[in-house]
């Protein structure tokens, strides 16, 4: 018998669709039509009809290695985010059971895979369609999530790690740098990391400037309709500073022909709604070289660089990023 990953993928997705059969069963849903929309870490279906919203669902198939305190963080904020606002998130469906998840697991597809139902998100993707109009819609639906996030809190079993000042510094593996970098540009990474420490002393962690935050409010997790804006992809929400997840957006929006016009809009939109600080083009910096440190360490740690190979050259750009983004006036 083949290896389960190396199958065709239309053979992988006809497994799918049975270990998705089954889970529906837990909500009365085994005969749905189902059309596979993503394999990846989890695999997505679209279960139902876009001609009848009642009946209209999005059934995710975790990893089997799913961290399941993770996915109760996300169903559960999803559910009060749907009760308390007017915001267009996916809602997850209790099964017959009145679990919010089923482990399920056929025969031909390894491991047992927490199987979740949510109603769904309809809209269009737009991302180098976007309009001032859309970013300024955008940023109110930001901080309105944000407005709900500071009276919302995990039970304390579930509550993820807090990035505070005093472990900010913990993201840099000097040993892992040491590997392709100079001890002067390790130098880089170790200033930008107490840049950041510093800064996020001066936000604060109080529930006014911190809690629950979605991460990746950008491409293709936002769906717009003609009077309708809805955001998905909460599956990576964790607790983090709010203007972080704006940070994320903006610099999302930076890419595009008329980004600052963008941001503008964004940033206006949402203090439309929530308080800004004045210098929040400092703040926006510091999130800039707190991902970038992010980012390149946790590259380098799946992929890490032979001695005698040459530097990735996105280590080459996160290097020239830091020292703008540490060094601006």
């Amino acid at each position: 018998m083949h290896r389960f990953h190396e199958l065709p993928d239309e053979e992988k997705v006809s497994l799918y669709e049975r270990l998705g059969h089954k889970a529906l069963a837990s909500y009365g849903l085994e005969d749905a039509p189902v059309r596979c929309l993503k394999q990846g870490e989890s695999v997505v279906f679209e279960v139902g009809s876009s001609s009848s919203e009642e009946t209209h669902f999005a059934l995710r198939l975790c990893s089997p290695d799913q961290d399941l305190d993770a996915l109760k963080r996300e169903l559960l904020w999803l559910s009060a985010i749907r009760r308390d606002t007017g915001l267009e998130v996916p809602e997850p469906i209790l099964a017959r059971t009145g679990d919010f998840y089923r482990m399920t697991s056929v025969e031909g597809v390894p491991g047992r895979h927490a199987a979740v139902l949510f109603r769904w998100v309809g809209g269009t993707i737009l991302d180098e369609d976007l309009s001032r109009d859309h970013t300024v819609r955008l940023g109110r639906w930001i901080a309105t999530l944000h407005n709900h996030a500071r009276g919302f809190g995990w039970p304390i079993e579930l509550e993820p790690m807090h990035i505070e000042p005093s472990n900010a510094e913990a993201m840099i593996d000097e040993a892992l740098l040491a590997d392709c970098l100079s001890s002067a540009e390790i130098d880089v990474f170790r200033d930008a990391a107490v840049f950041v420490s510093e800064a996020l002393v001066s936000l604060g962690s109080g529930p006014e400037s911190a809690g629950p935050i979605h991460g990746r409010i950008k491409g293709q997790n936002i769906l717009f309709g003609e009077d309708t804006l809805g955001v998905i992809g909460f599956s990576g929400c964790t607790w983090g500073r709010f203007l972080g997840d704006v940070a994320v957006t903006c610099a999302w929006l930076a890419k595009r022909q008329e980004g600052e016009i963008l941001q503008d809009a964004l940033l206006g939109g949402y203090g439309s709604v929530r308080d800004l600080p004045e210098n929040l083009p400092e703040i926006l910096r510091v999130f800039g070289a707190y991902g970038i440190l992010r980012n390149t360490v946790r590259e380098l740690g799946g992929n890490r660089p032979s001695p005698d190979a040459p530097r990735p050259y996105r280590l080459e750009q996160a290097l020239a990023r830091l020292q703008i983004l540490t060094h601006a006036e």
